[in-house]
Order: structure tokens, then C-alpha cells, then sequence
């Protein structure tokens, strides 16, 4: 529980350091793709530091076309200024997920939210290490 937490706090920080770009940007209309654990994170980041509403979310697999859209209806709906946030850490899809969305949208139009997955490792064992510090601390006489 308590790791999950420093996961979720950890991608929140992460996330809140690309958008501060995209914003100071003046990029403000996001479509998130694809549709998953991390989208609902991104979703909350944008509200509740940006007062930011989503466009729509698109998702190949797992789509309603009311705020869920494939890509077929999600190209026909997208304007040129609209910037697709690229919600996914995923290592074994990591390539096909973008791959996927180069081939339907242009490339100053997506903003990857993970760009390198090794900084994922990083934020994971640095999760590890405040556990372990943490229990140690705790198991500390004082």
C-alpha cells in the first residue's frame, strides 16, 4: 500500500514537470492515449493543478466513442492544436504504443509523458530504497 503510494506520489511529480512545459508552452487542449492506470493519474494531475479537462481519451482496445474514442474517430476529431499526452511506462508495449500513435498523428502534436523508460527504473528503486530507509528509521531505538 505504502509503495504504491510513493509510486503514484512519484508519477504525479513526474508528470506535473511536462506539463509545467506543455503549459508554460501554452499547449492547454490534451487528448491521453492510451486509456489505463497512469490515464487516471494524468486526468487528475490536469484538474486538480490545471483546472484542465481532457478533450477525449483514445484507446485502440478499450474504447465507448463517448470520452473514449478509437483512432479513426479520434483523428477526424483532433485540431492542430491539440497535443496527445502519451500515458503509458508500459516496457513491453512501449514501442508499439508509440509507434501506433506516430502513425495517426504528427509528431509536434504528442507529448510523451515517459520518454525514457530507464527514469522509470530510477523512481522504482528510489521507492525501494525510502522503504527500506524508512524501516530502518523505524526500527532505530531512540
Amino acid at each position: 500500500r505504502q509503495r504504491q503510494m510513493c509510486i503514484r506520489d512519484r508519477y504525479k511529480e513526474y508528470i506535473t514537470g511536462t506539463l509545467d512545459d506543455c503549459i508554460k508552452q501554452n499547449k492547454r487542449k490534451f487528448v491521453l492515449y492510451p486509456n489505463g492506470e497512469i490515464t487516471n493519474i494524468v486526468k487528475q494531475v490536469l484538474d486538480n493543478v490545471y483546472n484542465i479537462t481532457p478533450v477525449f481519451i483514445v484507446d485502440n482496445y478499450k474504447y465507448d466513442q463517448k470520452s473514449v474514442f478509437n483512432f479513426e474517430k479520434a483523428v477526424q476529431m483532433t485540431d492542430r492544436d491539440m497535443y496527445y499526452l502519451v500515458c503509458s511506462d508500459n516496457d513491453l508495449y512501449y514501442n508499439e504504443i508509440r509507434n501506433t500513435l506516430r502513425r495517426y498523428i504528427k509528431d509536434e502534436q504528442i507529448v510523451d509523458l515517459f520518454p525514457d523508460i530507464n527514469a522509470l527504473e530510477y523512481i522504482d528503486n528510489a521507492c525501494k530504497l525510502l522503504k527500506e530507509l524508512d524501516e530502518k528509521i523505524a526500527d532505530m531505538e531512540i
